[in-house]
């Protein structure tokens, strides 16, 4: 994503979405493994719903859409490279287990929340809905990145916008059809998600959409 492209609040990206200038990040690290801690969609009925919507972007070629199957809710990505074949955090190195920790620290008082998803919108590089959520995932992001090792990303702290990443941008052909359709169907009927766990994963980078393997549950 460019650094001029940034911005704070969801509202800033849709009031620039006839200027923005759709990126991939396809290729952008390609290969590389890094850990991430999410909320993993595997409610039926939302799953499904979401992939109604992703398939009904589909009809746009710069948009390529997520696996239903791997629709999830970022809470915090860690700047930490990890092997291809982590599969668990006890076998992992003290960097993974360290994260491990500051999570369990950070979600030991948490409570199982609700989070309802509200419009479309954009990044430069993702169509996303935006969440509905109290707060609550922004919380555990500046929970997280206050713990002395954990590094504050681009997206972290004030710049945390909680998301559910429909798909990416392929490029920009018919970008502009695709916002004239976000436009007319802002409004998302999915389903609102009972939060009642994260997982901290190991994802692919570049990959649409990446590999992963979960490598700790923490119930809440």
């Amino acid at each position: 994503m460019h650094e001029e492209e940034m911005a704070s609040d969801a509202s800033e990206f849709w009031e620039r979405r006839r200027d923005l200038r759709p990126s991939s990040d396809a290729g952008d690290g390609e290969g590389a493994w890094r850990l991430v801690l999410l909320v993993d969609i595997t409610d039926p009925l939302t799953e499904s719903a979401g992939g109604q919507v992703v398939d009904r972007l589909g009809q746009f070629d710069c948009f390529s859409g997520s696996d239903a199957s791997a629709l999830h809710l970022t809470v915090k990505l860690f700047d930490i490279p990890v092997a291809p074949s982590t599969t668990e955090v006890a076998g992992s190195g003290p960097a993974v287990q360290r994260v491990d920790a500051v999570v369990s620290d950070v979600v030991s008082d948490r409570d199982p929340f609700e989070a309802a998803f509200t419009r479309l919108n954009l990044f430069p590089d993702v169509v996303y809905s935006e969440v509905a959520d109290a707060g609550l995932l922004g919380e555990m992001n500046r929970a997280l990145c206050d713990h002395a090792g954990i590094a504050t990303l681009d997206r972290d702290g004030d710049g945390f916008i909680p998301h559910l990443t429909l798909g990416h941008f392929a490029g920009d052909s018919d970008y502009d059809e695709l916002v004239d359709f976000l436009e007319a169907n802002r409004e998302v009927r999915l389903p609102t998600l009972t939060v009642t766990e994260l997982a901290l994963v190991a994802y692919e980078v570049g990959g649409h959409p990446p590999a992963y393997d979960r490598l700790e549950t923490y119930e809440l």
